[in-house]
């Protein structure tokens, strides 16, 4: 895979520049906070420079939404601190490990990068998903968790 990676990097200009800053979604999870790995970070993507990310396609499940680990207004802060690698479900620590050995420094988790409880902010993330996967510089389908 890094090898497809690399090619599509050098032989595919489009592909080898990260997204417009205006593209770019709202937060990313970092991956390679070295002061708490192997934990990750919620990061805001407002004012830094744009940077590539891989997405997870996932189904969250029929109990999934009141049991998973999600970003919500009360622990927001606190995942911009830190979010525990073993909190989170096997399917997003799989979607984390495949990142990590492809080398990439960010993954984009809608359950974790969106604010749940905020209907507005909800809402157009929902609608910009499209694009949000999109500009990914790949995604990974998790076809059954």
């Amino acid at each position: 895979i890094q090898g497809w990676i690399a090619t599509c990097d050098a032989s595919h200009p489009e592909c080898h520049a990260p997204p417009a800053a205006d593209k770019m979604p709202l937060r990313l999870l970092d991956l390679d906070a070295a002061a708490i790995a192997p934990d990750l970070q919620l990061v805001e993507c407002k004012g830094q420079p744009p940077a590539g990310y891989v997405a997870l396609s996932y189904c969250w499940g029929h109990t999934a939404r009141a049991t998973q680990l999600r970003t919500v207004r009360r622990n927001a802060a606190a995942h911009r601190r830190r979010i525990p690698l073993a909190a989170l479900p096997a399917t997003v620590r799989d979607a984390v490990v495949l990142a990590r050995l492809l080398r990439m420094r960010y993954l984009w988790i809608d359950a974790l990068c969106i604010v749940q409880d905020d209907e507005g902010e909800q809402k157009r993330e929902v609608a910009r998903m499209g694009e949000i996967y999109a500009n990914a510089l790949g995604t990974v389908a998790a076809a059954g968790a």
